[in-house]
C-alpha cells in the first residue's frame, strides 16, 4: 500500500513539473536524468531512461527546441556530442524540486545511518524488480498490427 501510494505521489509531481517545463512525461525523464549527471551523450541519455536511440534523439530535439537543452562537442572526443540542460531550465528544476528536495533531506535527517542504508537497499532492489518487470512486458508486449489480427 505505501509503495503504491508513493508511486501514485510521485506521478502527481512529475506531472506538474512537466507542466513547469511546458514537456511531456518522456521528455522529463530526460531532464531528470541530465539533472542527475550533468551531460550525458544520446546513448547515455537512452540506456539511462530506457527510450529507443531514435526517440531520444526526438525527445532531445524537442528539449532543444524548448530551450532546455544544449548539443555540445566533448572536449575530449570530438565525434561524440552531450547534452546538457541549459541555465534556465536548471532554474526550473531548481523552482520545481527545490522545496521538495529541502522537505525530503528533512524527513531522512529522522532516520540513522543504518535504516538509511536499509532504504537505500530496499529502493535499489525494488527499482531493479521495476526495470526488470518493465523488460519483460516489453518483450512480450504484442504489436498493434498483431492485436488488430486478432480481433478479427
Amino acid at each position: 500500500m505505501a509503495v503504491g501510494a508513493f508511486r501514485t505521489a510521485t506521478d502527481i509531481v512529475d506531472d506538474a513539473v512537466a507542466g513547469a517545463f511546458a514537456v511531456n512525461r518522456t521528455d522529463l525523464r530526460l531532464i531528470q536524468a541530465l539533472q542527475v549527471a550533468g551531460q550525458l551523450t544520446a546513448g547515455e541519455l537512452a540506456r539511462t531512461v530506457g527510450l529507443s536511440p531514435a526517440a531520444t534523439t526526438t525527445a532531445i530535439d524537442r528539449l532543444v527546441a524548448a530551450g532546455h537543452a544544449t548539443r555540445t562537442r566533448n572536449q575530449h572526443d570530438r565525434r561524440q556530442i552531450l547534452v546538457s540542460l541549459t541555465p534556465s531550465a536548471l532554474a526550473i528544476g531548481d523552482q520545481a524540486f527545490g522545496v521538495m528536495v529541502q522537505a525530503g533531506r528533512g524527513v531522512l535527517r529522522r532516520y540513522t545511518r543504518d535504516q538509511l542504508l536499509v532504504i537505500q537497499d530496499f529502493m535499489q532492489r525494488a527499482r531493479q524488480v521495476e526495470i526488470t518487470h518493465a523488460e519483460k512486458l516489453a518483450s512480450r508486449a504484442p504489436t498493434a498490427l498483431e492485436r488488430t489480427n486478432s480481433l478479427t
